[in-house]
């Protein structure tokens, strides 16, 4: 199964590698194949000071974690989305959250499922009938 992993399941499995969500990513299902939008190394460059803060670790930690986790992750270029990949994923977003575009649009593309912790994202994407979403307590 393709799964596309949202922000702040990355964020969860670097911080605490050793919960359900670190487990899921770093110990090998071989029915899961993760990926994420480029979009996804921006985002953690961008929080890597909060990343070190919340953990209350070493910069050396975080880089072993993170290590770790690209190995199981495919980085897939934006770029290659079609405009209407885009605009389908511009609607289903809207007013839900925006900052989730990239995901969205490359659950679409790649006709996987998107993996989110994020309660807002996750009910507004269903309410809007997107089916390809899931929870952690689903992916398990």
């Amino acid at each position: 199964m393709k799964i596309i992993l949202d922000s702040n399941i990355v964020f969860s499995a670097i911080l605490n590698p050793q919960s359900k969500i670190g487990d899921i990513i770093l110990n090998l299902r071989l029915d899961l194949d993760f990926y994420a939008p480029h979009f996804l190394l921006k985002e953690l460059d961008k929080h890597n000071k909060k990343l070190i803060a919340i953990s209350k670790t070493t910069e050396d930690s975080i880089l072993e974690i993170k290590y770790r986790l690209f190995k199981r992750i495919q980085f897939i270029d934006e770029s290659i989305i079609s405009k209407k990949i885009w605009s389908r994923a511009n609607i289903l977003v809207k007013n839900i959250d925006e900052d989730d575009l990239s995901f969205v649009a490359l659950t679409i593309y790649m006709n996987g499922y998107l993996w989110t912790g994020d309660k807002v994202l996750y009910d507004g994407l269903k309410t809007r009938s997107f089916k390809s979403v899931l929870n952690t307590k689903e992916i398990d």
